[in-house]
């Protein structure tokens, strides 16, 4: 297999999407579709690494490939988790993974772990419950990325660039990030969401997350305090 993928043109984000429907077609156990997804990543990362290692790929090709991997891996590791959750209710609303970090720019390495924020749309604003759901969701969704099975693990999560950091909640409405960005946002967040992008899930929800918090990260003006943190971060 991998001797014939060598020179074959790299897949892209499409290509790896289809390939994991080919195997959700072809089993429907949501444990035999973890494995899966572990198997088919380490499957990549051989592939990618052999490209590299014989020089068929320049270092921003191999860096797109190895996010465009990861992508195709919350991807699925979504899939299962909703469908595991959906055998309860349908999810109240939609939900969407954005990319932080070197996943967020496109720039993974082969040890990188993945830096995510998780934020939902719900259907009924004033339903309680949604949110309840959506940090179930969460919860399950980053098990499912970094917990260790026979078949391996997928990524190390690192979810502190979300709103409140570890102090705040797993999952938070685009209401509730809004909010919170105009109120309390802190200039390293400005940083961090530069390289901002939505992953996997609703691709809708993850645009209007980015749009949403263009006016936060790309001030009009920058006043004399704003300038001294910029400098201490530089230092």
């Amino acid at each position: 297999w991998l001797q014939g993928e060598l020179d074959r043109s790299p897949p892209d984000r499409i290509a790896y999407k289809r390939e994991l429907d080919r195997l959700w077609s072809e089993d429907s156990s949501d444990t035999r579709r973890r494995d899966a997804l572990n198997r088919f990543q380490r499957r990549e990362m051989l592939r990618i690494a052999g490209r590299d290692l014989l020089g068929k790929d320049t270092l921003r090709s191999t860096t797109e490939q190895l996010s465009n991997l990861a992508d195709a891996m919350a991807h699925g590791a979504l899939r299962v988790a909703m469908a595991e959750l959906g055998a309860e209710d349908p999810l109240p609303g939609v939900f969407s993974i954005i990319g932080m970090g070197k996943l967020g720019g496109r720039e993974l390495n082969y040890s990188s772990d993945i830096d995510l924020i998780y934020i939902y749309d719900p259907a009924e604003p004033d339903n309680g419950k949604s949110h309840e759901r959506f940090q179930k969701l969460g919860r399950r969704l980053t098990a499912l990325l970094g917990e260790h099975t026979a078949e391996g693990y997928l990524y190390r999560v690192d979810l502190r660039l979300r709103p409140m950091g570890q102090r705040g909640g797993l999952v938070y409405s685009l209401a509730q990030c809004a909010q919170y960005y105009e109120s309390m946002g802190e200039t390293f967040e400005r940083f961090a969401l530069i390289k901002a992008r939505p992953v996997a899930g609703d691709a809708a929800l993850g645009e209007r997350f980015v749009e949403m918090v263009r006016p936060f990260v790309y001030r009009k003006y920058l006043d004399h305090a704003a300038l001294e943190e910029l400098a201490r971060y530089k230092a």
